[in-house]
């Protein structure tokens, strides 16, 4: 089955395959909305994003919708509609916690596999980093994932010091099956500061100074 083509690479198609264009090479629209936040963020002051210029054209092109060319800037703004939802699909949100990971390109020579019920799959993601000192990189499910397909996250601490390649394990906990594919936003990690302390032995009549309110009441102690 082959890839859906996204409305942002197909715009981007569209314009540079013109024969009036074909000088200027506009490139890809997010890396200029990127360099259009950066620039606007040093003309004011205020901190603007690759969305915030989206949005904007998309504001302009609605403006302009009782003018001539109606229908042009219209499709416009559509056009501007469908790329920001491209971009934010491969960027998120600037106060995102977590760092997105995809299934690579050459993943299962770049053919779709099904994972089964109970089967998990290590994936190498072709990533290697330098983890700061006093700190972890957590992977943890993507919400849409986890709810959609029922595709959690098993092994997910990488420590401090490790300098290997990144694996991401998935593991189907449904009763269905369901496909993977190359290019899919699949996982996130999320940096997290560590407090390293040592681990000391006590007997258990001296582990609490004082005895708590709750003490050592657990599941349904509040009520259900």
């Amino acid at each position: 089955m082959a890839k859906k083509e996204s409305i942002l690479n197909r715009a981007e198609k569209i314009i540079n395959d013109r024969s009036e264009e074909k000088e200027r090479m506009y490139g890809p629209f997010s890396e200029g909305m990127r360099r259009a936040a950066m620039i606007a963020t040093g003309m004011t002051g205020k901190e603007f994003t690759g969305s915030d210029i989206y949005a904007a054209m998309v504001a302009l092109k609605l403006s302009r919708h009782s003018y001539s060319y109606r229908q042009d800037n219209l499709l416009d703004a559509c056009a501007y509609l469908g790329a920001l939802e491209n971009y934010v699909e491969e960027f998120g949100y600037k106060n995102d916690a977590g760092i997105d990971f995809f299934i690579p390109d050459d993943f299962n020579d770049g053919k779709i596999q099904y994972l089964n019920p109970g089967e998990s799959v290590l994936i190498p993601s072709g990533i290697h980093v330098n983890v700061p000192d006093n700190h972890a990189l957590i992977a943890f499910n993507k919400s849409g994932i986890a709810v959609k397909k029922t595709l959690l996250a098993g092994a997910a601490v990488v420590d401090e010091g490790y300098q290997g390649e990144m694996h991401i394990h998935i593991i189907n906990v449904g009763d269905k099956s369901h496909p993977i594919s190359p290019g899919d936003k699949i996982m996130q990690f999320i940096l997290i500061p560590m407090f390293y302390d040592s681990v000391e032995e006590v007997p258990y009549e001296k582990l609490y100074e004082e005895q708590s309110s709750r003490g050592d009441g657990g599941f349904g102690s509040t009520g259900v």
